[in-house]
């Protein structure tokens, strides 16, 4: 497990799972009593209950007053003091937004589909952020640039919808081929609304440390965790 500390006025963290924590997904056809320890020592963890959500590479983002015990059907939550927000990944990108007050945070989960949508966009929009304080951006473990190989089309449909040169995230591999910085596209988007974004530059691809379905075509899923 990897905890980062934000630099928040209240205490607020990022929690990372690794393989050695366990498959944090009930969707993927493994152990369930597994998977429910997992997450049951990863909230002993964090030291609050974690809203899990039911991901499906959509662009909508959920805000409960108060933790549902079950999944809520969404890609991105709002979270409160007193309860933590989990997204489950094995190679997209697990966004995490808070205030620097540490009022108010967010988990988002941003494949290609809910970026190219506008998921992180819309959960900056839902995020009411408390006068004073300022947005800031944590992307965790997820697959890195030199690992994202796909067709050179992909970058049109970003181009395309987001009516903008994006040359600065990819980069030619053969004659149809790109290598995408997701991570990089995401960032670019936050910082153009005004958040600075820090990146944990942990690759989910080559580093055994976290599940990668693109590279083993695994079912476990690792967790990030914002909470305080």
């Amino acid at each position: 497990m990897i905890e980062t500390k934000l630099a928040t006025e209240l205490p607020l963290s990022i929690f990372m799972s690794e393989v050695s924590d366990g498959n944090m997904a009930t969707h993927t056809g493994l152990d369930i009593a597994e998977v429910a320890q997992h997450r049951a020592e990863l909230v002993q963890r964090v030291g609050a209950p974690i809203q899990w959500l039911n991901q499906t590479h959509s662009a909508v983002v959920a805000a409960p007053q108060f933790v549902d015990a079950n999944p809520l059907d969404a890609d991105g939550c709002i979270g409160r003091r007193g309860f933590a927000v989990g997204i489950l990944t094995a190679d997209c990108l697990p966004v995490m937004l808070f205030s620097e007050s540490g009022l108010v945070y967010a988990g988002v989960h941003a494949g290609w589909r809910g970026l190219l949508d506008g998921i992180v966009i819309n959960a900056v929009r839902q995020l009411k952020c408390p006068e004073g304080s300022r947005l800031r951006a944590f992307i965790g473990p997820s697959i890195s640039q030199a690992a994202y190989q796909v067709e050179s089309d992909f970058v049109a449909r970003f181009e395309d919808r987001w009516e903008r040169d994006l040359s600065e995230c990819y980069t030619p591999d053969g004659k149809n081929h790109v290598r995408v910085d997701l991570a990089g596209l995401a960032s670019m988007q936050l910082v153009e609304l005004g958040i600075p974004c820090a990146l944990s530059k942990l690759c989910t691809a080559t580093d055994p440390r976290f599940f990668s379905y693109r590279e083993n075509k695994t079912a476990g899923r690792i967790a990030t965790v914002i909470g305080g």
